[in-house]
């Protein structure tokens, strides 16, 4: 069978796919990547427990897709090896055990690390897991899906056994669609959807299979699906105070809430930091969308003063970069040149200008523009 009338789009998604032999009596767990998967053996005992993966039809074990999420109906979710429908996320895999007691072995398949915008926590965004082509378990993202806790979500509805048969699973996961008819006919341009605030979200999880010895047991769902989307609120944030020192400085504090881009600067001037929310979050006015925020690194003052000079009557002061001091300086930087000049010319005291004033730093680059030069007065006596 194949599908039909989908809709292609891409799922912003990432799935890691790992192996964890979990021993009960110890409490000793072990993770495994399984991008290219071996046999492995967890020596309990008499027994070892070890399984065997193997990806079908291009699956592997980690996906990743982009782009927007579109709804599907329910009925159009199929299982087809051949299916090339990008609506759904799909995992093929054989599983096979190589315990020496598969009676005593069981196992769950499981969603870890479970990350998504909080639209998502719905009962509109949904999963199936099938096994040898027939539904083994069904469910949806509802955070009142109760046996999504802790970022973690249990698949199998029963723990499996597993034996040294090789079985196929698929994993599904999709957005359905609630309109009723041909899927064909509920497209955005109709104002058929009702799950637009779905569209475009993130997740990303992590997929596992869990070994264990021990006896089955079942995992209780709850039947209640429904749930309200919730932001907590988070101020805009501000601007760190900074003034000019010559190292890298960060320009907003670092939030668990958001991610920053451009967050640092160095010379004097404005920075364009980019502030996007994470999932669950919103700001203060409602909306989640990123905040360009202009920061500010002051220049550093610095007062340049002329050292007092006696020169003769009708003779010009000395204009050189040792005739005057400067303070404010950052540590390595000096003053490379400075033009002073005085306008009295007769016998007695009068004042030393100091103007046009280059900083360098200890690598000769000019840095000037990083400093509010102030220039202070000099004495001059004319004899």
């Amino acid at each position: 069978m194949e599908y039909k009338n989908l809709l292609k789009n891409n799922l912003k998604f990432i799935i890691a796919m790992v192996v964890v032999i979990t021993l009960g009596v110890t409490g000793i767990t072990f993770a495994i990547n399984i991008d290219t998967f071996n046999p492995i053996g967890i020596n309990i005992g008499t027994a070892t427990l070890g399984a065997n993966i193997t990806y079908l039809n291009g699956s592997s074990a980690t996906i990743t897709s982009t782009g927007k999420l579109l709804p599907i109906n329910d009925d159009k979710t199929e299982i087809t090896p051949d299916s090339t429908n990008e609506s759904i996320l799909k995992i093929d895999f054989k599983l096979s055990g190589t315990s020496t007691n598969p009676d005593n072995t069981i196992m769950d398949i499981s969603l870890n690390n479970i990350s998504m915008d909080c639209e998502l926590k719905s009962e509109y965004f949904k999963w199936k897991l099938y096994k040898e082509e027939a539904l083994l378990s069904s469910g949806s993202f509802s955070p009142k899906f109760d046996s999504m806790k802790n970022n973690r979500l249990v698949l199998t509805n029963t723990q499996e056994r597993l034996t040294t048969n090789e079985d196929k699973y698929t994993l599904l996961i999709y957005l359905a669609e609630s309109c009723t008819g041909d899927l064909s006919t509920c497209n955005a341009n109709s104002g058929s959807y009702n799950q637009e605030t779905l569209l475009n979200k993130n997740f990303s999880a992590t997929m596992k299979v869990e070994l264990s010895t021990g006896n089955k047991k079942n995992n209780t769902r709850s039947t209640t699906s429904t749930s309200a989307c919730s932001y907590t609120s988070v101020s805009v944030p501000t601007c760190n105070t900074l003034t000019y020192n010559g190292s890298s400085r960060t320009l907003i504090t670092t939030n668990a809430k958001y991610t920053l881009t451009n967050n640092t600067g160095t010379n004097a001037g404005n920075y364009v930091v980019i502030a996007e929310l994470k999932s669950d979050y919103k700001w203060p006015d409602g909306t989640k969308v990123a905040k360009s925020i202009t920061c500010n690194i002051a220049k550093k003052d610095v007062t340049i003063t002329p050292i007092a000079q006696t020169i003769a009557h009708g003779g010009n002061v000395v204009s050189d970069i040792s005739k005057v001091t400067a303070s404010g300086l950052v540590s390595g930087h000096s003053i490379s040149h400075v033009h002073l000049s005085t306008r009295n010319y007769n016998v007695g005291t009068g004042t030393i200008n100091a103007s046009a004033a280059r900083i360098k730093d200890s690598s000769s680059n000019d840095v000037t523009d990083n400093y509010n030069i102030i220039y202070a007065t000099g004495t001059v006596t004319i004899q």
